[in-house]
């Protein structure tokens, strides 16, 4: 268990600015801002669990979780093009940061041949992170918002010699809906987030073969 805590002076954030044309999205140099959490993080042999002498020495659980309470300071003279950049709240949590984190992966190691010079390792591991600002408003456009994201990936990782390994990589495997959320002023509507992106990354397989020279 880690207790943390950051000060950040001037970090860079992703902001929109309100233009003739339309939206512009730009990025500014915000005053500072505050970091402050903690994180949990677990890692067990499952042998541990269910026999030393049983086929779960082979396999590890971990798990990471991470909850975190972010502040921003505005930076008032901020500009974009010359043109200043006035924030739409003047307070809200750092662009880029969710309220918590949560990784876990489940692990099937094996090693064989006459002295154990081959290895397999299989991971099948989990993402989701909280909802987080992926776009500052500044002149009266609400803050954009993405949604929560669960991912899921597969590895298998295959050490064939001393010099040689074939890897194989499937990755996104939910190919969850990618969302983003844009907020309303309330004092104009009560209607609540209005949706402005949305779309999926597609699943990715890939295969590498690795030849190690030393």
């Amino acid at each position: 268990v880690t207790v943390f805590g950051k000060y950040l002076d001037n970090p860079i954030e992703r902001v929109l600015v309100a233009t003739a044309s339309g939206q512009l999205e730009s990025f500014i140099n915000t005053e500072s801002a505050v970091v402050g959490g903690i994180e949990f993080e677990y890692l067990q042999n499952l042998g541990r669990w269910f026999g030393e002498e049983t086929a779960w020495r082979n396999f590890s659980l971990a798990f990471n979780t991470s909850l975190m309470y972010t502040d921003v300071s505005i930076n008032k003279d901020a500009t974009v093009g010359g043109s200043s950049v006035i924030s739409t709240n003047e307070q809200r949590p750092l662009q880029g940061a969710s309220p918590y984190l949560i990784n876990a992966d489940l692990t099937y190691t094996k090693r064989y041949g006459q002295n154990d010079e081959k290895k397999s390792t299989a991971t099948l591991s989990y993402n989701v992170f909280g909802r987080r600002v992926f776009s500052a408003g500044a002149q009266g456009i609400g803050d954009i918002y993405e949604v929560p994201v669960n991912t899921l990936n597969f590895s298998l990782r295959n050490q064939l010699s001393d010099h040689w390994s074939l890897n194989f990589y499937a990755r996104n495997l939910l190919n969850p809906q990618i969302s983003q959320e844009q907020e309303s002023d309330p004092n104009i509507s009560d209607a609540g987030p209005v949706l402005v992106n949305q779309f999926r990354r597609a699943v990715d397989f890939s295969i590498s073969i690795a030849y190690n020279v030393f």
